[in-house]
């Protein structure tokens, strides 16, 4: 049971807090509640501007102009019913551009594969835990008995040459992140504006062809040995050319290899892009402008509501005044209601669609 002290301790505490002061931090309190917004009231203004919406409201007042307080009340079930059909497009605009928006373009998958690469070469701090490697250590004397073994290594180049062969090679994007790549570093080496650091040498080298193992897994071992003809000669031909005096060309052996190589590349690409990135990306996203089920059922829903409901205030005012539904559509709507939120939407969503789907509503509630 709660003590006295801690109750008239938590009373002191409640005074101290009183919640938002300002008008703006009211604002925002009001809509802690708030989940989707799609049963609000219009004019509150909680969701959505109430300024449009008054606006919207006066001018369907000055068409239909009621004559009585049971008039008044319909045209503002009128008025809540047709904000809530454009409420519920704006809503399935809002899910489906969502949606396409989560849709990566090919150039952040293009982009990502660079990262990708990059960081396979980034050394990292590791701690040696074979005890082999660790006993051979202490023999060097590099460590003390107990102490721990930690070495500057690059772990992502293990698995970097099977990303290359598996995934890479097979994909239109990681083509085309290679290629960006390779002809990056041709044009920087052929420039000689700024000489490519070591690292650099070593990633275009391995885009060459120049296998994983050559390099060295450990920062601090040395660099392969050279070999007649053998990957670390083209590593060696790389630096050179990196090292070259000023306009001296690049050897034609070296730059036919880079050329055969690019050619390679875009060869691969036109293979594993049929059909097209492209065309595959437009698919994904037109298959993303249709909501999931359950998001529009609920969209289908309250649309259905909507509409019956603004059907049943109109024929109410009709029969108050002794005409049809038909005829208050030609005399009051003959104007476009929803021009202001057409022109802010960029839909072109007009009164003649919106009745055309009443109709069809209408014509389903008779059958």
């Amino acid at each position: 049971m709660t003590s006295l002290a801690t109750t008239m301790r938590n009373r002191r505490n409640a005074q101290r807090s009183t919640g938002p002061r300002s008008a703006a931090g009211k604002a925002v309190a009001r809509r802690n509640s708030l989940k989707h917004g799609l049963t609000a009231n219009p004019a509150v203004g909680v969701v959505e501007d109430a300024g449009a919406y008054e606006n919207f409201y006066a001018r369907l007042i000055e068409q239909i102009q009621p004559q009585c307080l049971i008039e008044q009340c319909l045209v503002d079930r009128i008025a809540v019913s047709l904000w809530r059909l454009y409420r519920a497009m704006r809503a399935e605009t809002a899910v489906t551009g969502l949606a396409v928006s989560s849709i990566k373009p090919m150039r952040e998958d293009v982009q990502a594969w660079i990262r990708d690469i990059h960081e396979a070469w980034q050394p990292r701090l590791v701690q040696i835990t074979d005890r082999a490697e660790i006993r051979e250590a202490v023999k060097r004397h590099e460590i003390e008995p107990g102490q721990t073994l930690v070495r500057t290594m690059r772990p992502g180049l293990r698995s970097l040459q099977r990303m290359f062969d598996r995934k890479i090679m097979a994909s239109a994007s990681g083509l085309s992140a290679v290629i960006l790549m390779t002809q990056n570093f041709y044009d920087r080496l052929s420039a000689q504006d700024q000489r490519m650091a070591w690292m650099e040498v070593e990633i275009f080298a391995w885009l060459l062809g120049v296998p994983v193992h050559c390099f060295p897994l450990i920062v601090d071992d040395p660099s392969p040995a050279s070999s007649d003809g053998g990957p670390a000669s083209l590593l060696q031909q790389i630096e050179h050319a990196n090292r070259r005096d000023a306009g001296q060309p690049i050897s034609p052996a070296l730059s036919g290899h880079i050329e055969s190589r690019l050619a390679m590349f875009q060869q691969q690409r036109c293979v594993v892009a049929d059909p097209s990135c492209e065309a595959e990306h437009r698919g994904q996203q037109e298959s993303a402008l249709l909501p999931e089920a359950p998001i529009l059922d609920r969209l289908l829903r309250y649309e259905t509501h909507a509409e019956r409901s603004l059907m049943k205030s109109l024929e109410q005012l009709a029969n108050l005044r002794g005409t049809s539904v038909d005829a208050m559509k030609s005399r009051y709507f003959s104007e476009n209601l929803f021009a202001l939120q057409a022109d802010a939407a960029g839909n072109g969503w007009n009164e003649n669609t919106l009745f055309g789907q009443l109709d069809s509503a209408k014509r389903s509630q008779m059958n």
